[in-house]
């Protein structure tokens, strides 16, 4: 048999015996067969499929810097009925091929000497970008990358 609580799992703060809530934070105390359980840890288990979501479209925006188009190939096998990160694949892959035909122009005009400062300039806003965009990412919200081409909408 389990011990009851005596602590709030989510604040850590004392329990009274008879509170059907934390006094502290207000997290619901369930009181079932003599055990006290936290709704908290409930939620928890509930916020799983949310971050795995999230961090699936982080590492989307990522991969910009390393192994793209390897990862959003990959990551949309793996995750091709979530609507969040098929929003953040098809903006991902959108600025990819954007950046891809502005480097080759960029490898032509180095005959020129112009394309090394636009090599430098595509390398400085992928990197600047891709970050923008793993932090939206991760936080729920879905980001658009500007100077992209819409290829998939």
């Amino acid at each position: 048999m389990t011990t009851p609580l005596t602590n709030c799992p989510s604040c850590g703060a004392p329990l009274n015996r008879a509170a059907s809530a934390c006094d502290k934070c207000g997290t619901p105390i369930i009181k079932s067969g003599g055990e006290q359980t936290s709704q908290a840890l409930h939620n928890i288990a509930s916020v799983g499929t949310e971050m795995k979501s999230t961090t699936a479209a982080m590492w989307v925006n990522l991969s910009l810097l390393f192994l793209w188009p390897l990862i959003p190939i990959i990551i949309y096998f793996m995750k091709k009925d979530d609507q969040f990160v098929l929003a953040h694949l098809k903006s991902t892959t959108n600025f990819g091929i954007t950046m891809c035909i502005a480097s080759i122009i960029s490898f032509i005009l180095m005959f020129v000497l112009i394309g090394f400062v636009m090599i430098i300039a595509i390398a400085a806003v992928t990197i600047i970008f891709s970050i923008k965009g793993a932090q939206a990412a991760s936080r729920g919200e879905l980001y658009t990358y500007p100077l992209s081409i819409k290829i998939f909408s």
